[in-house]
């Protein structure tokens, strides 16, 4: 990834620090993806094809925090670029599929986060925050989710996502039933379609 704006590089630096964040940061898909400030954004970040990732200008997120948002999104610029299509192109499935592939990376980054020895006291303090074990907050449910049906679990109870979920459920079932142990590729350790796809060339899901 190239760059982002200037109060995202605290959360940038600590998301490069962690092996998942690095491997995303690398993947050559993402070598010309831009991070931007979208003045009118309401969520917290939004892919808007797969090489451009809007972010919130009108919350002051925390770095942990930061870095959890930019893994999500760019893990959505790496699903669009392997479908190769634009978000408003995306089917339904598509779009649950994704999501559970960007918050189950976001909870990698903020695991891995809260691995790293010797930060700062108030970025440790606000990792502690972020992932402490009962937190009803995405991220502290998505930390402690351990398995890929975890993530599943937990979308299927938010109104946001559990109409695509049951979608998908029932369209591809297989897709749903794929082990982690298959998701990912060698050393690379986070999840996308592409590497759901060489882990499973027998079973084409899209």
């Amino acid at each position: 990834m190239l760059n982002v704006p200037a109060q995202y590089t605290e959360g940038y630096v600590l998301l490069y620090s962690t092996p998942t964040g690095a491997a995303i940061l690398e993947s050559p898909n993402l070598a010309t993806a831009v991070g931007l400030l979208a003045p009118s954004l309401t969520a917290y970040g939004m892919a808007i094809n797969p090489t451009t990732v809007h972010l919130t200008a009108s919350q002051q997120l925390q770095p942990p925090h930061q870095a959890c948002i930019i893994a999500h999104e760019l893990t959505h610029c790496l699903d669009l670029a392997f479908w190769k299509v634009g978000p408003d192109q995306r089917t339904s499935e598509m779009t649950s599929a994704t999501e559970i592939n960007a918050h189950y990376n976001q909870g990698l980054v903020a695991k891995e986060l809260s691995m790293i020895p010797g930060l700062h006291f108030s970025l440790a303090e606000a990792v502690r925050l972020m992932t402490v074990a009962g937190s009803r907050s995405t991220f502290g449910q998505m930390a402690n989710a351990w398995t890929r049906n975890d993530v599943v679990e937990y979308l299927l109870g938010t109104d946001m996502y559990k109409g695509g979920i049951d979608k998908l459920r029932t369209s591809k079932p297989l897709y749903l039933l794929t082990k982690d142990d298959q998701w990912e590729n060698g050393t690379k350790v986070f999840h996308c379609e592409a590497h759901l796809a060489l882990n499973n060339p027998g079973n084409p899901y899209w």
